[in-house]
């Protein structure tokens, strides 16, 4: 395949993510979300697997044999299990509008 057909098409991928991502944040989107949530951590969980395949899974899977599966596991079982967690995360930090994890400690702990 030519170089140049491979870049248009990495493009292309990065630019549908990118628009995926910003229609999910969009403050009108909230119907859309409850109806498409479940794709749209499917596409995080795709997304997270696929930059840790370029940066290093691969490499680890070769010297290091299984152990590269906690990296795949992790983020996975967050996802199923993590749930409730991660919904309560998010509901706090629109109420105290922190846009960074330094913002939502902060807000939680003090301006310290």
């Amino acid at each position: 395949m030519s170089p140049w057909i491979v870049a248009l098409l990495a493009m292309l991928y990065v630019a549908g993510l990118f628009g995926i991502a910003r229609l999910a944040e969009r403050p009108s989107a909230d119907p859309w979300l409850q109806r498409f949530g479940g794709i749209l951590y499917s596409l995080t969980l795709a997304v997270y697997c696929t930059s840790w395949t370029y940066y290093g899974a691969v490499g680890t899977a070769v010297s290091s044999g299984w152990q590269y599966v906690p990296i795949y596991l992790g983020p996975l079982l967050v996802l199923w299990f993590g749930q409730p967690l991660l919904t309560r995360i998010a509901r706090l930090t629109r109420q105290h509008n922190a846009a960074s994890l330094a913002d939502f400690l902060s807000s939680r702990y003090g301006k310290r």
